[in-house]
């Protein structure tokens, strides 16, 4: 998937297809990805920051890892740390 945030700080998520990862790959949707990986990386303690942090450590770019977190992304922030 590709993710974007708005300007209400809400994530939107585009639908993941071989035509769509495609158009991630141009320079205004990758500056978008990052702005949406900075925003999940505010977010301490979370599942999406954490997976973040592991990609940033891993060097292979896996179209399943992409898929997983923005998943996670987009299931937002619960009440509690502890469910977030």
């Amino acid at each position: 998937t590709c993710n974007t945030v708005t300007e209400t700080g809400n994530l939107r998520s585009h639908r993941s297809s071989k035509k769509a990862e495609a158009l991630c790959h141009n320079g205004e949707n990758k500056q978008a990805e990052q702005e949406t990986v900075d925003q999940i990386l505010l977010q301490d303690k979370r599942a999406a920051g954490l997976l973040c942090r592991i990609k940033g450590l891993q060097t292979a770019d896996c179209l399943l890892f992409k898929d997983v977190l923005g998943i996670v992304a987009t299931l937002g922030k619960a009440p509690d740390d502890n469910l977030s």
